[in-house]
């Protein structure tokens, strides 16, 4: 059970949820300075026996969940999307998707050819269903110019 006081107090350690394995972001990790932000974001709101278990505390009190992922977008500077918030279940998934969304706005090129959703699915070709995959769309037809008179009219 937990114990409430001024700040939540984390006092045992949950049982973890379950988590479908296709949203998984690979190995990748914050930044030293954004690392440290989430790290006094989360011991300002919760008393962690264990200092190495910051990472580890689960989010699943509404209230508390949602006072961590707000300081922590503040610091960090970084809007997440509301299935990211949805998904987020312990402070590892707020990390993971503060790094997924930075490395999908990094690779972003203003003056790329490429559709956005194609992008998308060939960055995260590995992490959707096998039923899902992009399909370019046709190319439009080259008209002559009798049909081109023809289609004016």
């Amino acid at each position: 059970m937990l114990r409430f006081c001024r700040r939540f107090v984390a006092t045992k350690t949950t049982v973890p949820r379950w988590r479908p394995q296709t949203r998984g972001y690979g190995n990748l990790s914050l930044s030293a300075e954004d690392d440290a932000a989430v790290k006094k974001v989360v011991e300002s709101h919760v008393n962690c026996t264990n200092p190495d278990d910051w990472r580890k505390i689960s989010l699943h009190i509404p209230a508390l969940k949602f006072r961590v992922v707000r300081d922590v977008m503040l610091k960090v500077d970084c809007n997440l999307s509301n299935v990211d918030l949805t998904n987020i279940r312990d402070v590892e998934g707020i990390m993971q998707a503060i790094q997924a969304q930075r490395s999908l706005t990094s690779q972003a090129n203003p003056f790329s050819r490429l559709d956005p959703v194609q992008r998308y699915f060939e960055l995260q070709s590995d992490n959707l269903p096998s039923n899902i995959h992009w399909q370019p769309p046709a190319p439009k037809p080259i008209l002559s110019k009798r049909d081109r008179k023809n289609k004016i009219k």
